[in-house]
């Protein structure tokens, strides 16, 4: 019985990394932005995917916004998940070289808890509405900074938990932390 089923593991894993193998560089890497990598292994995970939208429907837990970042480039891709998560992703406009930013930007929002990290996280902490969050360096081959998981109440009342990513390829992340606001 365990020859079929490392057969069958062996075939599933062959498959998905068939669909998966020519796919372009843009495919979820650490710069934040998401294609449709996670579809493709995940099917029926995400309800909706909304470029550009400042307020998406179908998302069940209070938003976290960038405006600085929305007015230096743009609302951010919203990607909705059936539960009414989300994930919002900003982007920088990628030319350095004419005063852009190859800096990047993930909020996540859900109405679950999120597991506690494995490690103390000690570095920080970044100010969140009022709520120091601690972080950590997380980035493979460009620096990135990740916050634990934490809690926020909106005014409206209604709590969800948060993580944020942050990276870039520029030195100095952790002095250029965007403010975030509801």
């Amino acid at each position: 019985m365990k020859r079929p089923l490392i057969l069958l593991a062996t075939l599933w894993l062959a498959a998905c990394a068939g669909r998966t193998h020519g796919t372009s560089s843009s495919s979820r890497t650490n710069s934040g932005g998401g294609d449709d990598l996670d579809h493709k292994l995940m099917p029926g995970l995400y309800a909706a995917s909304t470029p550009g939208q400042s307020a998406p429907t179908g998302v069940a837990v209070p938003l976290l916004r960038a405006p600085e970042w929305e007015s230096a480039y743009g609302k951010p891709t919203y990607r909705i998940m059936k539960d009414g998560s989300y994930i919002a992703d900003y982007k920088g406009n990628g030319d350095s070289s004419n005063g852009g930013s190859r800096d990047y930007l993930t909020i996540i929002g859900t109405s679950r808890k999120l597991s506690a990290l494995p490690f103390p996280v000690t570095q920080g902490p970044w100010r969140v509405l009022g709520k120091d969050v601690a972080w950590f360096w997380s980035g493979n081959e460009s620096p990135e900074i990740t916050t634990e998981a934490f809690s926020l109440t909106a005014p409206d009342g209604r709590t969800a938990t948060y993580k944020i990513i942050f990276g870039g390829s520029d030195p100095g992340l952790e002095k250029r932390l965007p403010k975030i606001c509801w």
